[in-house]
């Protein structure tokens, strides 16, 4: 696929199983009982990569399986959640799980490497929880151009891994025409928190309580919400993912 935009994709689809996928130390994705989903991976990639689970029967009664296929897609192409991945896959059979939980891994090798920003520096506990709540404030006040400055990392680390070219100007648009629309659901201070992402503590998630800080409610009702992941950039604390 050399000169070709390429994606990656990892598809999985279990039966009776429960457990977590992790992709480079960051969970991609929680298993609960039957499932056939799939996540697009480009922008969790470092280059050199593993793909890890941790799971176990859900009924410990009943048969249960697990497979997880990575894929090296060019932009468009479909892949489905059964289909064999051509760079990495990974199996969990009924027989693995009869004597308890499974922890099992496979690694492969992306032409995507973002592990400057994904694997950096260590920031401060505190200082994070600062930063969310600058963060949420963003939000609370519509400050598209503030919040664009915010996203600034993750919006030219996504215009890479989709091919995709984002101005800053665009971005502005798209979050007042957008998320910016709907009303941001009220967060307690005190209840603002982040917690760590990965395994390193690279990156951490903002949160408010067990849900996401940012969270929106449309006037029909319906909500939304925004994971948010923030790390050290040259020193600076900033959205990157």
């Amino acid at each position: 696929m050399a000169d070709k935009n390429l994606v990656y994709q990892v598809n999985w689809s279990s039966s009776n199983i429960t457990g977590k996928i992790i992709l480079n130390g960051f969970e991609i994705g929680a298993l609960d009982g039957d499932q056939a989903s799939g996540f697009p991976a480009s922008l969790w990639l470092t280059g050199k990569n593993k793909l890890e689970v941790n799971v176990s029967k859900q009924d410990k009664r009943s048969p249960a399986n697990l497979s997880i296929n990575v894929s090296e897609l060019e932009l468009g192409e479909i892949t489905s959640t059964d289909e064999k991945g051509n760079i990495a896959s990974l199996t969990v059979t009924d027989a693995d799980l009869k004597t308890g939980p499974v922890k099992r891994s496979v690694e492969f090798d992306s032409t995507f490497d973002f592990s400057n920003h994904l694997l950096g520096p260590t920031p401060e506990a505190k200082a994070v929880a600062e930063y969310a709540a600058k963060v949420y404030q963003l939000f609370a006040k519509k400050d598209a151009k503030g919040l664009a400055r915010e996203f600034a990392v993750k919006v030219e680390d996504s215009s890479k891994a989709f091919y995709q070219k984002i101005a800053p100007e665009q971005f502005v648009e798209m979050l007042k025409n957008d998320l910016l629309q709907d009303n941001l659901v009220k967060v307690e201070t005190k209840n603002i928190k982040a917690k760590k992402a990965n395994a390193q503590g690279s990156l951490w998630q903002l949160v408010d309580g067990s849900e996401e800080l940012i969270r929106t409610r449309s006037d029909d009702g319906s909500t939304s919400s925004l994971p948010i992941y923030v790390g050290l950039i040259n020193g600076q604390l900033t959205i990157v993912r």
